[in-house]
């Protein structure tokens, strides 16, 4: 398989946020046919994405997707403002339960994200794992794959200032515009700081290789 491995075992129903040196292990990649850990992004038709592991979260996002229209009907935007209502999304989610859509035009994306960057949750969509949820005051962090399980974060490092990034989520959409992009060492956190109502998305960098990360910063707009 061409890909991401996965190292990191299944937490709790209620779990923790993920640190992100937890995460970027969990994303962690074994290596594509021909190896190394410092293969280019150029290298991308030799690094291809998985359709076996994609089959499988084409079918969970389906599930996940129809989860969003009945789960959350109660959710009514903004009947309580977005953030109460965010926090209250957070109480009544667990591991790997669908909480919105992410979408970025420029990458073509429209993917379900779950709460929690654990293994699981990561085979069925791009996972949240701070507990700060679109909407609410903080920094809200999102990972993804780039090889396998969909690979929604393939083209991330085609993101540049301005881009456009929505939130939708059952009590609202919410409109993000990215003002950094940069690549640092796994362990590196300074990037995911970013305080109020800020959207990061990580993934490991260059594509099968675990050498560094990059992170993708955007500031929500009215």
């Amino acid at each position: 398989m061409g890909g991401e491995t996965l190292r990191v075992g299944v937490v709790t129903v209620r779990p923790r946020p993920w640190p992100m040196v937890i995460v970027a292990a969990v994303l962690a990649v074994a290596g594509c046919a021909g190896g190394g850990a410092h293969r280019s992004a150029a290298d991308a038709a030799s690094c291809p994405r998985d359709e076996r592991t994609a089959r499988y979260t084409a079918a969970e996002q389906v599930q996940l997707r129809r989860d969003l229209l009945t789960k959350h009907k109660d959710a009514a935007p903004g009947s309580s403002g977005a953030e109460r209502s965010a926090a209250s999304l957070d109480r009544r989610s667990g591991e790997g339960d669908a909480l919105g859509r992410l979408v970025v035009p420029k990458l073509d994306l429209d993917f379900v994200m779950v709460k929690s960057a654990s293994p699981r949750s990561l085979r069925r969509g791009l996972g949240v794992y701070s507990r700060t949820l679109p909407g609410s005051l903080g920094t809200v962090d999102v990972a993804g794959y780039r090889t396998v399980y969909g690979a929604p974060f393939r083209q991330i490092d085609t993101l540049r200032r301005g881009d456009a990034v929505v939130a939708v989520m059952p009590y609202g959409t919410l409109r993000y515009r990215v003002d950094d992009v940069r690549v640092v060492s796994p362990t590196d956190l300074s990037a995911l700081r970013h305080g109020r109502q800020a959207l990061v998305l990580s993934a490991l960098h260059p594509l099968c290789s675990q050498a560094e990360r990059i992170v993708v910063s955007a500031r929500q707009v009215r």
